[in-house]
């Protein structure tokens, strides 16, 4: 049989509880029920050797979990794994100097192959020495259009008489094609 008595000592109130002692075993021997110990010794016996982790790793889990998750949700949105994948091939202009070659008007002609996915159509281009314009935009008469995988060869013919090929020099040929796109070609004068 179970007793509860209450028993004051200032503020604070003491509740113990007694099993079948007398009245004045009540006060001189609490109950072991709630103890730590044996609250230690009752999980032992649930848990076994099983061990948790701290709660400053699983805060530090939980941070990384989410870095995670954000890079792989800001990657989606970016479109960042669109780019990764493979996709349809896309159309993309290419020329390559196969060689060149001075006429005997002493200007170069240039054997240019299309390296690209479509047919390209030079328009225009113009003459560099050490990053400064010489001569151009010349335009290309009609338009000279390379077919894909093909070569064929552009005449650089400088306008004006403020510009001439000096021996030696090293001159950048810079092609521009209908789409746009400019292509440099390095020739060194004869």
């Amino acid at each position: 049989m179970w007793h509860t008595e209450t028993v004051k000592y200032g503020p604070q109130t003491l509740l113990t509880e007694c099993g079948n002692r007398g009245p004045d075993e009540r006060l001189a021997q609490p109950s072991k029920k709630g103890t730590p110990q044996v609250v230690k010794q009752k999980m032992k016996k649930i848990m076994g050797k099983k061990k948790g982790i701290s709660t400053i790793l699983a805060a530090l889990l939980l941070v990384v979990i989410v870095v995670v998750a954000s890079v792989i949700v800001y990657a989606w949105a970016t479109g960042l794994f669109g780019g990764l994948m493979p996709s349809s091939p896309s159309v993309k202009e290419g020329l390559s100097m196969d060689s060149y070659k001075w006429d005997v008007s002493g200007n170069p002609i240039l054997y240019i192959r299309n390296v690209g996915t479509v047919d390209v159509t030079i328009e225009s281009y113009y003459i560099e020495e050490a990053g400064q314009t010489k001569s151009g935009p010349e335009t290309v008469p009609g338009g000279l259009t390379i077919p894909v995988n093909q070569v064929d060869d552009l005449t650089v013919t400088p306008t004006g008489t403020s510009f001439s090929w000096v021996s030696g020099h090293s001159y950048s040929i810079k092609v521009i094609t209908t789409r746009g796109t400019q292509f440099a070609f390095t020739v060194i004068a004869a």
